[in-house]
């Protein structure tokens, strides 16, 4: 999947918007955005994105990859994706979570805490977290789920569908499914299960273990 920072720079731009017409869209070159025709598209036959580098946008070989072992998104600055160190990392000692807000990180008082009594969850929107009825709905009919793009969840269409030839999975990253190398796999040599968390897979201690007595799954 592609930041917007670099599929579509629009905010970065002069500060006039594009000429002679009602984009809110930030000017990339000539007075346009780069949806108006501003900007460097990338060389590649038929693509249509912005330029990162060497004439190429990310997809085809232009930026530059995160230098995280392990991580295939995309270098934002200083050669890291924003997982892991573009922007402001917490204040608090030793801690290298992303900022939200006040210098703090989401577990150090950086976001508001859901106001349902008993909730330690972190609030989406309206003072509350996702499960108690803040931050927004996907609009299919029936779904509850938590919308991830265009007003969609992952399945409804919220997100893009990988590129690889025949395949319907949704994309995680790089435009690929996890089984075409999107995502972000373990870092154990030669295991290509899915990375949970501490660079490591469901089997291998990368989710906590099920608390339920003489059960040795992982948690979900």
């Amino acid at each position: 999947m592609f930041s917007a920072s670099v599929t579509e720079v629009v905010h970065t731009g002069s500060l006039r918007t594009a000429r002679g017409r009602s984009c809110p869209r930030r000017a990339k070159s000539n007075a346009l955005c780069c949806g108006q025709g501003g900007g460097t598209r990338c060389k590649f036959d038929g693509c249509r994105r912005q330029v990162a580098s060497k004439g190429l946008c990310c997809g085809h070989g232009g930026g530059a990859p995160c230098k995280v072992r392990g991580c295939g998104k995309w270098a934002h600055s200083k050669d890291f994706c924003f997982t892991h160190g573009v922007g402001t990392c917490c204040k608090f000692e030793d801690y290298e979570r992303q900022v939200l807000s006040k210098g703090l990180c989401y577990l150090h008082g950086g976001s508001k805490p859901c106001k349902a009594d008993g909730c330690e969850k972190r609030a989406k929107s309206n003072v509350l977290c996702f499960s108690h009825g803040g931050g927004t709905r996907c609009k299919f009919d029936g779904c509850e789920r938590q919308v991830v793009s265009k007003g969609l969840r992952y399945l409804h269409g919220g997100s893009k569908p990988c590129k690889a030839n025949g395949c319907e999975k949704r994309a995680k990253s790089n435009v690929l499914c996890f089984s075409h190398g999107g995502g972000t796999h373990w870092k154990f040599e030669d295991c290509e299960r899915q990375d949970l968390t501490n660079g490591l897979c469901y089997l291998d201690r990368g989710s906590q273990r099920c608390k339920a007595d003489g059960y040795e799954k992982r948690a979900k």
